[in-house]
């Protein structure tokens, strides 16, 4: 077996991008985001485990992720006894792609480093000293002040202020090691709907497109599934199969007798007529 070369050029991050992070795919924990904060990060199952793999198949030291100066990611697999995938291929040692899917037996990661510009990389750099990368109370009330004033701005209608504020919420909630997939999800529909304020559309859908995502991970009741495809539906034309297609799985789960809905199945109406679906209401 020949594993890609650490120090191959084509493996390389290049500069303008953040942190590594791994997002659990599969598995128990479907949405979870590992940033990777520290010089060295340990996976297994074990209690000193800082991305915990707790199934069975995973040795307690199975792996360790090798963050270099430069902020490059190196995968080793620690001698587990029933090995470490990246991409379907059996690895000792490998040098992270974007991209890249690593498997650990019932989990399955997907590599990503983040994109950031060089002010988001300091204030990151700030948040993540040594320890700072753990979930603790303090950047838990960071992220709570963050959308609390982004919410008192909407209100205002300082929808740029709104959205940078979200925004500084975000970067201080992946700051940590291991990240709330809902407390992620408000962050990222409030940058979605600031955007759409804003008539930005485009720059809203990755941002709806990701909780979205995250919202199915972790099996979110189909009602609040609704909101969201309506919302990533507006990021489009109206008459963008797209739009139909998100506005009418939107509609599915509504119940016109249900008070609570109408107000949204209103406005899926008025998008499906928009785009020559039918008439509104």
């Amino acid at each position: 077996m020949v594993d890609r070369g650490p120090d191959s050029e084509s493996s390389r991050k290049t500069a303008g991008h953040g942190p590594g992070c791994l997002r659990v795919v599969r598995g128990p924990r479907v949405g979870l985001v590992y940033r990777i904060a520290q010089e060295r990060m340990l996976i297994g199952r074990g209690d000193a485990a800082d991305v915990a793999v707790t199934t069975e198949g995973v040795s307690r030291r199975h792996a360790e992720l090798v963050r270099d100066p430069t902020g490059s990611v190196t995968l080793v697999d620690l001698e587990s006894r029933n090995g470490t995938y990246v991409n379907g291929r059996l690895v000792t040692k490998v040098a992270l792609r974007d991209g890249d899917k690593i498997r650990i037996g019932a989990f399955e990661f997907d590599f990503r480093y983040e994109r950031v510009d060089n002010r988001a990389t300091v204030d990151l750099a700030v948040s993540t000293s040594p320890g700072a990368g753990r979930d603790v109370p303090v950047a838990d009330r960071f992220v709570a002040t963050m959308c609390n004033l982004a919410k008192v701005h909407m209100a205002e209608g300082r929808f740029r202020d709104a959205l940078a504020t979200y925004e500084r919420g975000r970067l201080g909630l992946e700051a940590r090691t291991a990240v709330d997939p809902r407390q992620l999800v408000a962050t990222l529909l409030g940058i979605g709907r600031c955007q759409l304020r804003l008539k930005a559309p485009q720059k809203g859908r990755a941002p709806l497109q990701r909780a979205l995502d995250l919202l199915r991970g972790v099996r979110a009741p189909e009602r609040e599934l609704a909101d969201v495809r309506f919302l990533l539906a507006g990021t489009f034309a109206a008459t963008d199969d797209e739009a139909v297609a998100l506005a009418l799985l939107a509609q599915e789960v509504l119940d016109p007798g249900r008070l609570e809905d109408r107000d949204l199945l209103r406005d899926i109406e008025q998008l499906l007529a928009k785009a020559g679906r039918g008439t509104p209401s």
